[in-house]
């Protein structure tokens, strides 16, 4: 069974708390960044950072700006709180957006925690920047009590400017508080909002996660993570003193990329409370996942609502669909990610005003862009005909690729002949066909805004005729980037699989054929602590080969609310124990924790079940002079295993070997 698992970092708008007696409707006045798009916040707590490399920090290039004037509970209008960092960037100091914040506990020479920031921070008065973050508050979970400093390292990119010096703290003496906060509840969908309800006063800022499942279920375990954890702020207040979220919605930079991934199907979310006074509260636990909600209902009606535009009016058709709603339009379409629905009838009504926009290749980008592959679907919608995709070098050479992604190719997409290219009232469906240099299982899209910063887009991934195509769905054009976020996708080939007998020289009779690796069997979560681990706890007899990660699934590990992919294990098959040696993505503290967690006797335990052998596998038979078997070998994952005599009997009258026993099982013809 192999689990499908997609990780998203969210590109995240951080509130970072506020004092007791900030009410709800002036939370606005205490978030650092009140556009998502200008901010993202890469931890090794929050999301998969397999990709992640070290910055440049090549001596010969001139550093940048030491950061200054380090402190702990600082915040907006010198609003103290606990556990916020906070820095400053000096006059006219050279500082290029991106930082490292490390938290240490006094005396030890590990992180607790490890996290990459983007921000653009907020102006002095005296022309300098400061930058007021909370990732302590976030990962409180991981700080028992003790003193506590973190580090601030500017990050350079490696061409014009090396990384600052590394800047420390004074101490923070933390007393872990007795009293949890409770978990939000009330969980519900409004579509394209959310919304979930806090216990009166004992909200802070909230941290929130997205679900998908293809059958509706109340079963963590049979969901797809879909958000990483996103952090920020409630909203707005109730009558009863409550605060309910509001405004964090699927069509937002975060959400509306999921849907065009997955399509049609069940979608939960679930949030936790994070304490706005952490001397007197804990975190709350995660919520309980929400109730689902399935795009049907909205697909349908705006199906419907497509089909009583029968006008042959242009202006007409556009003023029935910006009816509609650009929302709605572009959630259907998504949706419809086999192309027969929503995205159909749009291509139905654009034929009536002289079919899709023409599509151009410039030569610049014609070796990664085959033009036939390109598929513009809804653009003549938005204008009064003739419009015109070009595809070529990018509008602006200097774009950053964040440091979790890797492998990009750069690109721009002008589309012109419509009203205003960034702002589409009738979205249009996208595709493109996939560099051949690029991984589909880690492929993302980048879109550079015209309001600036990033949007990341989960293309739907199909293949025809042998190519693979991206296909996904917009409102603006502009820059784009083709990226990929895990560098781990080498496939472990489990051994050597030639099909190569052995060289018999016996009157033996071989039987060859591609060989069949054991595939695991269940699925299934067991718990270490804070660590929640899901893998195929029962795997088939695998003869000679080694047990390596890959031989339990795709192992999947959560901690604080995030997946990380499992990438290094150590077997003792004697026990059948595993020691998980190596997370992708988790900074070394994590790595270490589920080490100790794993280790010995608290290993995960797995089972072995008899590898059936059928006439697919290769089986190797020697006989004697008499026609009796002398033995018989089964390759397993490209190793000959050489079975026991009491593991198989051979009947002559039907030359079938036939195993038994608690390694192998099945029948073969000798």
């Amino acid at each position: 069974m192999k689990i499908k698992m997609f990780l998203l970092m969210l590109a995240a708008t951080v509130s970072i708390g506020f004092c007791q007696n900030v009410s709800a409707s002036e939370l606005s006045n205490y978030e650092v960044i009140s556009d998502s798009n200008d901010r993202y916040h890469y931890s090794a707590d929050e999301g998969d950072i397999a990709s992640l490399e070290e910055p440049d920090t090549d001596s010969n290039l001139p550093k940048l700006t030491s950061p200054v004037n380090l402190q702990w509970h600082k915040s907006l209008n010198d609003c103290t709180i606990n556990g916020v960092s906070y820095f400053e960037i000096p006059k006219d100091g050279i500082y290029q957006g991106n930082f490292i914040i490390s938290i240490y506990r006094d005396g030890e020479s590990e992180p607790v925690t490890v996290n990459y920031w983007s921000d653009d921070g907020i102006n002095l008065e005296d022309g300098g920047k400061f930058i007021s973050i909370d990732p302590f508050i976030r990962h409180l979970e991981k700080f028992e009590s003790g003193d506590y400093y973190f580090t601030i390292e500017l990050t350079g990119d490696g061409i014009n400017y090396s990384n600052s010096d590394i800047v420390k703290s004074d101490l923070f003496t933390y007393v872990k508080a007795d009293k949890v906060l409770p978990a939000p509840i009330n969980l519900r969908w409004d579509y394209p909002y959310i919304h979930a309800n806090y216990a009166s006063g004992l909200y802070g800022t909230y941290c929130l996660e997205y679900y998908y499942s293809d059958v509706e279920t109340d079963d963590m375990s049979k969901c797809t993570s879909i958000g990483g954890s996103w952090c920020t702020t409630a909203t707005s207040s109730e009558s009863d003193g409550s605060v309910e979220i509001s405004g964090s919605d699927l069509n937002s930079n975060y959400g509306y990329k999921w849907l065009q991934q997955h399509g049609d199907g069940y979608y939960y979310f679930r949030v936790k409370n994070l304490s706005f006074n952490i001397l007197e509260y804990q975190n709350s636990e995660w919520s309980e996942l929400s109730p689902a909600f399935r795009l049907t209902d909205l697909v349908e009606r705006t199906d419907e609502k497509i089909d009583e535009i029968t006008s042959n009016d242009r202006n007409e058709v556009r003023a029935a669909l910006e009816a509609i709603g650009t929302n709605n339009l572009w959630t259907s379409m998504a949706a419809d990610t086999n192309g027969d629905g929503t995205v159909k009838k749009i291509e139905a009504l654009e034929e009536k005003f002289g079919g899709k926009a023409e599509v151009n290749v410039d030569s610049a980008v014609a070796a990664n862009f085959d033009k036939s592959g390109i598929s513009i679907i809804g653009a003549n919608l938005n204008g009064d005909g003739g419009a015109s995709l070009t595809i070529g070098a990018p509008n602006d050479n200097n774009h950053e690729i964040p440091p979790q992604y890797k492998n990009s190719l750069t690109f721009s997409m002008n589309l012109t002949g419509v009203d205003d290219s960034s702002d589409l009232k009738v979205p249009v469906q996208v595709i493109l066909p996939v560099p051949s240099n690029m991984n589909k299982d880690f492929l993302k899209i980048l879109h550079y805004l015209h309001t600036g910063g990033t949007e990341e887009i989960s293309p739907y991934i199909f293949e025809k005729d042998g190519v693979e195509y991206a296909k996904f769905v917009l409102t603006s054009f502009s820059d784009f980037a083709f990226v990929e976020r895990d560098e781990n996708n080498n496939e472990d080939n489990g051994g050597d699989n030639n099909g190569d007998n052995g060289g018999n020289k016996d009157n033996g009779n071989s039987t060859s054929s591609n060989t069949i690796n054991n595939d695991p069997k269940e699925f299934s979560f067991d718990e270490k602590g804070s660590f929640k681990i899901g893998y195929c706890h029962k795997i088939a007899f695998y003869g000679k080969s080694k047990l390596t990660e890959k031989s339990f699934g795709e192992m999947k590990v959560s901690y604080n609310g995030i997946e990380y992919t499992v990438s290094k294990v150590k077997v003792n098959k004697k026990n059948k124990k595993i020691q998980i040696k190596e997370l992708s993505g988790a900074d070394k503290s994590i790595s270490k924790e589920i080490m100790k967690a794993t280790k010995g006797n608290d290993g995960l335990s797995f089972v072995v079940d008899p590898y059936n052998v059928t006439e697919t596998d290769t089986v190797t038979v020697k006989k004697k002079g008499n026609g009796t078997v002398k033995s018989v070998k089964v390759k397993i994952n490209g190793k000959d295993y050489k079975a026991k005599k009491d593991e198989w009997e051979y009947d002559s009258a039907s030359k079938i070997i036939k195993f038994k026993g608690s390694n192998l099982s099945g029948t073969h013809s000798a």
